[in-house]
């Protein structure tokens, strides 16, 4: 009965379907999605980069309406980002002061992803058995110290 009903009405549903993709209406609601979707995605891309501004910048049709503002945020952005790169740079050579002796090989190993695999297998095995939660009556603090500053060098 279903079947029946529903192969009668489907056609007229389509007709009246067709039908309203004629008006006027549902051409304007097309492009309302159309510049609302395109908005949507400027503002994405915009505010990735420049953070929360778009709103205060550009109006929904993507036209710039305050031009001083966009320098205003270009420039602390270009800011920003020296001041990361200099913060970066001062961190990498602070910590390259500490850490170049000849006893210390950090961030220098060559160990692929399979290998690395195989070291983490052997820290958790190593790991569990001198933790002092498995060892209750003997000192391991030692075996863990030298356990951790293994992993360390291993990059893990």
């Amino acid at each position: 009965m279903y079947d029946l009903i529903n192969s009668k009405l489907d056609p007229l549903v389509k007709a009246i379907q067709e039908e309203f993709h004629q008006t006027e209406e549902y051409q304007v609601h097309e492009e309302h999605e159309r510049i609302t979707d395109l908005y949507a995605a400027n503002k994405a891309i915009f505010n990735e980069k420049y953070g929360d501004e778009y709103d205060k910048i550009y109006d929904v049709f993507g036209n710039l309406r305050n031009p001083e503002r966009l320098e205003w945020v270009k420039s602390e952005y270009k800011f920003r980002k020296e001041y990361e790169q200099k913060s970066r740079s001062y961190y990498d050579n602070f910590y390259s002061n500490y850490t170049s002796g000849s006893y210390d090989n950090f961030g220098q190993n060559t160990y692929n992803a399979s290998e690395k695999d195989m070291l983490k297998k052997f820290y958790r095995t190593l790991s569990k058995k001198f933790h002092p939660d498995s060892n209750p009556d003997t000192d391991t603090s030692n075996e863990m110290r030298l356990l951790n500053k293994l992993k360390n060098d291993w990059g893990l």
